[in-house]
């Protein structure tokens, strides 16, 4: 199954990984999705959407914001009272994703785009050879600003501060587990918590993807 751990698997050298680009057309996005992400090596795609998916205003990474951490930690502890989870492994990974505290939908094609644009963001960074660079300050912040006035924001953070940091590596992972949970996993778009456990190091992070109207925010392209 999509979710199972597999008993040999290995994991690339992020720095021999050659990057490929291509056209991937959407009109079936589980299956692009789960062709994009499943793979070790993903090809970055230059998206094309059918055109009834909203026009994109802006996309980037957010820079550190230590209130958007602060924040995030905060809902994270009110959240953990919510469990059960449920459990999703990433295919090519030695990690699992807990999710919970599901919300309101995000539609399909939307998150699609942010979630593909913050996968590559963070694939960028491998392939220059920082997989192994623990992630600034401990939080990771992707938004994608869309013409009707929404945004869909991903953000992960570590437990750096009780010696389980993050590397790039670890959230390229688990950005792909995100969008592989919700387009092949559970089939189902929506707001959500997550937490991110590393089958050597533990629970390493947590994470969410929030669908949100938000004004006057600047993002780096």
């Amino acid at each position: 199954s999509i979710g199972a751990r597999p008993s040999n698997m290995r994991l690339p050298n992020a720095s021999s990984v050659v990057l490929r680009a291509s056209v991937i057309v959407l009109h079936s996005p589980l299956t692009t999705l789960a062709a994009l992400l499943l793979s070790a090596s993903p090809t970055l795609p230059s998206l094309a959407l059918p055109s009834s998916s909203t026009a994109v205003l802006s996309s980037g990474v957010i820079p550190y914001d230590p209130f958007l951490q602060a924040n995030a930690t905060a809902e994270h502890q009110a959240f953990l009272a919510t469990k059960p989870h449920v459990t999703f492994h990433v295919p090519n990974s030695r990690m699992d994703l807990y999710f919970w505290g599901f919300g309101q939908a995000i539609p399909k094609y939307e998150f699609l785009r942010e979630n593909i644009d913050a996968t590559e963001r963070t694939y960028q960074t491998l392939i220059s050879g920082h997989g192994d660079q623990p992630i600034v300050h401990g939080s990771w912040t992707h938004r994608m600003r869309f013409a009707d006035g929404m945004a869909i924001t991903s953000q992960v953070c570590d437990f750096d501060m009780h010696g389980r940091a993050m590397t790039f590596r670890d959230l390229w992972d688990a950005l792909r587990g995100v969008g592989l949970f919700m387009a092949e996993g559970e089939g189902r778009f929506e707001e959500v918590h997550f937490e991110v456990d590393h089958e050597q190091r533990g629970r390493i992070g947590f994470g969410t993807v929030k669908y949100e109207r938000l004004r006057g925010v600047q993002v780096s392209q």
